[in-house]
């Protein structure tokens, strides 16, 4: 059989799917549509490049949309566009079962959200994401894009999912966690919150992070998410609506062990201090500066906090003292 007439085929297929939802001879035509996607995928030049592959399977919507024209892995993303949802997961289901290139089944998966969401009603819409959130999480998480996680993330905002759905949503970002970008952690808020920013996903997501397979983690990927936050954290301080129990929860939610330096995040404290500065009390000051590791500040930056007038006595004197400890190091060395 021809493209064009397996095409054809599953549109039949899918006006008589709810007259034969488990018949074997329409598993053995979507394993033969099915097939002639692995056919094609093994014969792709595209498919013996591991730099390619990364590139156009990513289910970034810049990368992807090119991969749909350019590569024949994806060619046929728009020809299935069409299914409706009960053959759209028939489909999927075999090509897991099939074992379809990870990269391969997550973009398409992000495809079809894309073209079918838009149009759809609320209750539709919830479905086909909690469908598409439900695949991907069968997937090797390792092919699947952070960037069109957080796409889906900011989507589910709106609709009343379940909190199933939300928590195996959370759980494929938060443990790829150091994948993300800036810009994907700048959720906003909720509808009705004060603050500009959704903190408590942030801290979600960093908690998933540390406490999925803890001891799978590399170093080299807690030191990137360490930076990743601490860009976060200058990000919201000088929002005046962030509490000093969420900025704190921030600073402190990463181990001290995998923070090189304290800088950026004295950055922040700066930040915050000015913008709260008439609305905290000393002892919030006190707590907040207590986040600092001051043997890991640059000197430039211990010089920096000697002169801050917003820092209460108690950090400036520690500031003080480890100032004079450099000056004496750095003479008995000279």
């Amino acid at each position: 059989m021809t493209w064009s007439e397996l095409i054809i085929g599953l549109k039949n297929c899918q006006e008589l799917i709810f007259f034969m939802p488990s018949s074997s001879l329409l598993q053995e035509f979507l394993d033969c549509v099915v097939g002639r996607l692995e056919l094609h995928y093994i014969s792709s030049p595209c498919a013996s490049s591991t730099d390619n592959s990364s590139m156009q399977f990513s289910g970034d919507i810049s990368t992807e949309s090119r991969g749909i024209y350019t590569c024949q892995t994806t060619w046929w993303f728009a020809d299935l566009g069409f299914l409706k949802l009960n053959m759209f997961k028939m489909i999927i289901n075999t090509m897991i079962s099939k074992k379809l290139d990870h990269h391969v089944v997550s973009s398409f998966l992000f495809y079809y959200k894309r073209m079918n969401c838009p149009n759809a009603s609320s209750v539709k819409k919830c479905r086909i994401i909690e469908t598409v959130i439900k695949f991907l999480y069968s997937l090797d998480s390792n092919f699947i894009s952070i960037r069109g996680l957080f796409h889906i993330l900011q989507a589910s905002f709106t609709l009343k999912m379940s909190k199933c759905s939300i928590g195996k949503l959370e759980y494929l970002i938060g443990s790829q966690l150091d994948r993300a970008k800036l810009d994907d952690l700048l959720v906003p808020s909720p509808a009705g919150e004060k603050i500009a920013y959704n903190i408590n996903l942030i801290l979600r997501l960093l908690d998933t992070f540390l406490s999925t397979s803890r001891e799978k983690l590399l170093m080299y990927q807690v030191k990137k998410v360490v930076e990743l936050i601490d860009l976060y954290i200058i990000e919201v301080a000088p929002d005046p609506r962030l509490k000093p129990s969420k900025f704190l929860a921030l600073a402190m939610a990463m181990p001290d062990i995998a923070r090189e330096s304290y800088d950026n995040i004295y950055i922040a404290i700066d930040m915050y201090l000015k913008v709260h500065i008439n609305v905290l009390c000393e002892e919030e000051k006190i707590k907040i500066c207590c986040v600092l590791n001051y043997e890991k500040l640059s000197e430039e930056t211990l010089k920096e906090i000697a002169q801050n007038e917003n820092f209460p006595a108690c950090a400036l004197v520690t500031v003080q003292n480890r100032l004079r400890y450099s000056v004496t190091r750095t003479s008995n060395f000279s």
